[in-house]
């Protein structure tokens, strides 16, 4: 009696596997053979893919920016009102006296907002470029 209670899930697992073990010796049908590349078009299509390559190096310097704008915008903030609570302190509520800080600060903000949009723009264009340049082979 133990012995059939021992073979019961043998068996089930067979009849979902198909059959008896040389069922499980053929061999999967061979999937289609892979398009081959030339070595040229294997750089084209690496150009966006992977750690190291260019669409790598655009998208982190692009993320850096956008954390770089925030960052300078907080910054500015935070000088802000410490010049606006310094000046009340001195008694002089309409002298700025990290004016000049504060300014060069929004010009960095400008600069970096820039160099975000050529950035976009660019890898944008590259993505573009190596679809345009699969598609017309």
């Amino acid at each position: 009696m133990k012995l059939i209670h021992g073979l019961l899930p043998v068996a089930l697992v067979l009849s979902l596997l198909g059959g008896l073990p040389g069922a499980l010796a053929r061999k999967a049908p061979k999937p289609p053979p892979e398009p081959k590349f030339s070595r040229a078009e294997l750089m084209v299509i690496n150009l966006n893919r992977g750690p190291k390559s260019c669409g790598f190096f655009l998208s982190e310097t692009l993320r850096q920016t956008r954390q770089a704008i925030k960052d300078l915008d907080r910054a500015r903030r935070q000088l802000e009102q410490v010049d606006h609570e310094y000046a009340k302190f001195k008694g002089r509520p309409d002298d700025h006296f990290f004016g000049s800080s504060v300014e060069g600060l929004s010009q960095a903000q400008e600069s970096a907002a820039k160099l975000e949009k050529q950035l976009d723009e660019t890898l944008d264009e590259l993505r573009s470029s190596i679809k345009q340049s699969l598609i017309a082979q």
